[in-house]
C-alpha cells in the first residue's frame, strides 16, 4: 500500500513539475514577433538599441508599458496552470479511490476464503468424530483368521 502511495506521489510531482516547466514561461513581445516572423535579428537588435535609448530617456513609463504587454500573456498561462492542477488533482483522487476499492475487494476476498476454509475444516473434523471406529486393517484380520485356523487344526 505504501509503495502504491509513493508511486502516485512521484508521478503527481513529476506531472506538476513538467506542467510548470511547459506552461510557466512568459513570452515577451520580441519572442512573439520572432515566432510570427516579423523582423530579422538585425532589425530586432536595432529595435532593442532604440528601446534602450528610450528607456534611458523615459524611465518608468516604458517599463510599465512592457509589463502591460506581458500581463495578457501571463493570464492565459496561469489559467492553463490552474487547469493542469485541477486535472492532476482529479487524476490523483481517482487513483486513490481505485486503490482503496481494490484494497477493500482484496480484504473481502481474503476474509471470505478464510471463513470458507475454517467452515470446511470444522465440518470435516465433526464428520470424522461422528464416524464409527475404522475397521481393522486387512493384515490384522488375516493374522486373526490364520491364528484361529491354526488353533483349530492343532487343537
Amino acid at each position: 500500500m505504501m509503495v502504491v502511495v509513493a508511486v502516485v506521489v512521484v508521478v503527481v510531482v513529476g506531472v506538476v513539475v513538467m506542467a510548470v516547466r511547459l506552461f510557466g514561461k512568459t513570452r515577451t513581445q520580441k519572442s512573439r514577433r520572432r515566432r510570427k516572423g516579423v523582423g530579422t535579428r538585425e532589425e530586432e537588435e536595432e529595435q532593442q538599441q532604440q528601446r534602450q535609448q528610450q528607456q534611458e530617456g523615459e524611465g518608468k513609463e516604458e517599463e510599465e508599458g512592457e509589463e502591460e504587454e506581458i500581463i495578457p500573456i501571463i493570464l492565459p498561462i496561469c489559467l492553463m496552470n490552474i487547469t493542469v492542477v485541477v486535472v492532476v488533482v482529479v487524476v490523483v483522487v481517482v487513483v486513490v479511490v481505485v486503490v482503496v476499492v481494490v484494497v477493500v475487494v482484496v480484504v473481502v476476498v481474503v476474509v471470505v476464503v478464510v471463513v470458507v476454509v475454517v467452515v470446511e475444516v470444522v465440518r470435516v473434523v465433526a464428520a470424522t468424530a461422528a464416524l464409527p471406529p475404522p475397521p481393522p486393517p486387512l493384515a490384522a484380520v488375516l493374522l486373526v483368521v490364520l491364528a484361529l485356523y491354526w488353533h483349530t487344526r492343532t487343537g
